[in-house]
């Protein structure tokens, strides 16, 4: 009952839709793990898909094309490592001025060639259904 009282909190703040895919790749004995993932997924009927060995988080995301993605800090600093090692020309430059704008306090539009080369990348790593990552 305690699991649920405290995901039903949680809800309140940052409410999610139902249906719900996500990546486990944290154990299950981190308490964010189990709360952020494990118990969401039982209460709100989520589909998740375990990734026990971390160097394959790649494969593992365009295979699962998750919604909800959570992770500790070092896990997002692999997965930008492993990204910038392959983004060509026209991906880095549309990335580099995401974040200048982001940067800059700047939540206008990207331009529509920024907008698609980075649908393009996200599709191609398996986030391009990513609405929420953590």
């Amino acid at each position: 009952r305690e699991a649920e009282a405290t995901f039903r909190r949680f809800d309140l703040l940052q409410p999610e839709p139902d249906g719900i895919r996500d990546v486990s790749v944290g154990p299950f004995a981190h308490l964010a793990e189990r709360g952020a993932g494990h118990w969401r997924s039982l209460l709100r009927g989520s589909t998740r898909t375990f990734c026990a060995d971390p160097t394959e988080l790649g494969p593992t995301l365009i295979d699962a094309r998750p919604s909800y993605l959570f992770g500790p800090p070092r896990l997002w600093q692999n997965l930008k490592a492993k990204l910038d090692s392959t983004l060509d020309e026209v991906e880095r430059g549309a990335l580099d001025r995401g974040i200048a704008g982001v940067h800059a306090g700047d939540s206008g539009p990207l331009s529509e060639d920024d907008e698609d080369a980075l649908a393009t990348l996200r599709a191609r790593v398996g986030l391009d259904r990513l609405n929420r990552a953590v």
